[in-house]
């Protein structure tokens, strides 16, 4: 099983679980093209979660995830001495302290960037 997640909504690929535990969209890949369903998952009007349910999760993910360009990015948990965490607050969202890995940067580097 594959979860991905963007803005308030998931797409989940599996072979197995009952869709109504889930909620949301069902789709078949044999009946949407995965333009199609990169599509409803991109469009933030739509705020459905969507499930996918395949024999072959790994090939219909893969195939998924070649619809988008991946940004290789580093980060991690920031402890003070006072035991305190370091989260940001970007997009009305808190995070993990992260960046995105510059050309002949290593992923360390970029996480203590």
């Amino acid at each position: 099983m594959y979860k991905v997640f963007h803005n308030h909504k998931a797409i989940v690929f599996s072979n197995e679980a009952p869709f109504n535990a889930f909620g949301g969209i069902e789709l078949n890949p044999s009946s949407h093209s995965l333009e199609q369903i990169a599509g409803l998952f991109k469009n933030d009007e739509d705020s459905n979660d969507i499930w996918v349910k395949s024999p072959d999760v790994d090939l219909i993910f893969n195939s998924f995830s070649a619809q988008f360009e991946p940004i290789e990015a580093a980060g991690g948990l920031v402890k003070n001495p006072e035991g305190n965490f370091l989260f940001i607050h970007r997009l009305g969202k808190w995070d993990l302290p992260k960046g995105k890995i510059e050309k002949k940067e290593s992923p360390q580097t970029a996480a203590v960037r």
